[in-house]
This record gives C-alpha cells, structure tokens and sequence, in this order.
C-alpha cells in the first residue's frame, strides 16, 4: 500500500514521462554553401512562354526552403509592366485551395510545408524581348537576405 502511495504521489508532483508541448526544430546556423541565404530557392531565369500581342501567360514559381529552416517576411519587387504580379502585388492572386502564397513565414520542420508559391503575368505590349529582374527581400533563420532572379519573356 505505501508503495502505491509513494507512486501515486510520485505521478502527481512529476507527471507520467509525456508531454503535450510539442518540440521546437533545430534550425541551421549555416549552409554547404557557406551563405545560409542559399537555403531558399527556385528556378532560375523565370522564363515566359513566347506570347503573342494582346495575349497574356500567367505562371506560377514555386519557391523553396531546406529542411531545418525558417523563412520569414519574404517579398519580391522589381518587375515592372509588361510583367507584373497577377491581379495584384505580391504574391500574386493564386487559385484557391491549390497554392500556397509567400508572405510571412514558412518552416521546413514540417516536410509538407517547405515551399510557397508567387504568380507572375505577362501582357507583352511590343514584338520584343523582355528581361527584368525580380528582387527577393527575405529572412532565413533570423539572416537578412536578397536575391536577384531574371524574368525573362518574348512578345511576338
């Protein structure tokens, strides 16, 4: 009887091993690289289809974090028309329930949540080459950062 006693006790005043709080990831101090800003990435140049005058080609680029990694305040500037973000600034309007928008943060702790998306238009208003580029401003693990990618597209 004492020794159900002392363990009733022992299970009240410490608790039985679990836990409901759920583990903060580790996050990367650095990268292979050598510049943790490399954890965040996506394909590079952006490139438009050829799109006729008085047409107009949507896309939309998925942008990527490395696992053990936290991207926060992301935003992009830059372009200008004949290409723009679709509908609106940035992200861009995306489709409902099928993308998930850059903004404020995103961690690669959880596998599923590790990329983001932006859309971009093009209206091309002249038969010509465009190449503008996009300037992405954003945090990695607490690391200011930037990055310039070309946007390239063709009107004819």
């Amino acid at each position: 009887m004492k020794n159900l006693v002392i363990a009733i006790m022992s299970i009240l005043l410490f608790g039985c091993g679990t836990s409901n709080k759920k583990e903060q990831p580790v996050l990367a101090d650095s990268h292979p690289s050598g510049d943790i800003c490399n954890a965040l990435s996506l394909e590079q140049p952006i490139q438009f289809l050829d799109t006729p005058i008085g047409d107009k080609h949507n896309i939309i680029v998925e942008i990527f974090i490395e696992k053990n990694h936290e991207l926060r305040d992301i935003y992009a500037s830059g372009i200008y028309k004949p290409i723009q973000f679709y509908q609106s600034g940035f992200p861009g309007t995306l489709p409902e329930n099928t993308h998930r928008p850059c903004g404020k943060f995103l961690s690669s702790a959880d596998e599923a949540a590790n990329y983001c998306h932006i859309r971009l238009e093009f209206k091309p208003i002249e038969r010509r080459s465009y190449n503008q580029q996009l300037l992405f401003n954003y945090n990695i693990n607490g690391k200011s950062c930037s990055r310039l990618v070309q946007v390239q597209a063709k009107g004819f």
